[in-house]
């Protein structure tokens, strides 16, 4: 029961979050610096003088964050309960060529195409959007990062050192010290692997091909229907799907732990949503 962008079979490769080499806080990168510049997946953002945790980027970086794991949620939504329409074989034999089948597969296929294109809005271009190459522009300035340090500092107990140093043993207040800037070295390490997770996708590198594969899929076959356009979707979608959101899953954990603080486990909500959906199609063809 397999139906163009809808096939049964999705090879799972491993996830292509590269590691996580020294994260550069030295300069402000130019849009010259950032990966394709000009060619619409990265633009630099404009510097702001005097940021601190009220000014305009760094609401927006929340607001994107925030947006964007919503998006990023109605996604793993549509998965889960696709997974079973191309993995549960009991449920297949139940349904076997009955007139239901008709309808089940065309459940399939929408839940197939509105996971895609969850996972793809997060890339559009537009300003009024999500972009994630926005979200790494902003990480790379040195100022939000120095923000960012600073929130998850207070966080910590930082401001705690300030009011009472004088009545803390030294040796207390030096440990305290000790345990902000282990954690802040750690949200420098963690911003550099999102940020490297987002320049994956950038034309000349590693994954770029995995956008090309999905951004086709969206604008030759869902978004659009284009008169000249190939009969099926691009060999590896299924595979390219697969990589994108497990590479997605691990970039909004982080997003959450060094921009909102929270820490978030997307593999957890994944399993609860999988749990509904196993629940729902138990029912089907009984």
């Amino acid at each position: 029961m397999c139906l163009g962008w809808g096939a049964c079979q999705m090879p799972l490769p491993p996830s292509g979050a590269s590691g996580s080499p020294r994260f550069e806080t030295e300069r402000i990168r130019s849009h010259a610096d950032t990966p394709a510049a000009g060619k619409g997946i990265l633009r630099a953002e404009e510097a702001v003088p005097n940021i601190d945790s009220n000014s305009p980027q760094m609401d927006r970086l929340r607001t994107r964050v925030k947006a964007a794991s919503e998006e990023f949620e109605v996604a793993i939504s549509f998965h889960e309960a696709w997974k079973p329409c191309a993995f549960d074989e009991a449920l297949h034999r139940r349904l076997g060529m009955s007139y239901a089948t008709n309808t089940f597969v065309a459940i399939k296929l929408a839940l197939r195409h509105e996971m895609l294109m969850a996972m793809m809005r997060l890339w559009d271009n537009d300003r009024r959007t999500i972009r994630l190459p926005s979200i790494a522009n902003t990480l790379r300035d040195k100022r939000a990062i120095e923000v960012l340090a600073s929130e998850d500092a207070m966080n910590r107990g930082a401001g705690r050192i300030g009011n009472s140093g004088e009545r803390l043993a030294q040796r207390a207040a030096k440990a305290i010290r000790a345990s902000i800037e282990k954690g802040q070295a750690g949200l420098h390490r963690r911003a550099r692997e999102a940020i490297d997770i987002i320049d994956s996708y950038a034309e000349g590198r590693t994954n770029h091909h995995i956008m090309t594969i999905l951004r086709t899929i969206r604008d030759q076959h869902l978004a659009h229907r284009q008169l000249d356009r190939a009969n099926k979707a691009p060999d590896g979608s299924h595979a390219a799907a697969q990589h994108m959101y497990e590479d997605l899953t691990r970039l909004f954990e982080l997003l959450w732990n060094v921009v909102l603080h929270t820490h978030y486990s997307l593999m957890e909500a994944a399993e609860i949503k999988e749990g509904y959906a196993g629940h729902f199609w138990a029912g089907v063809a009984r």
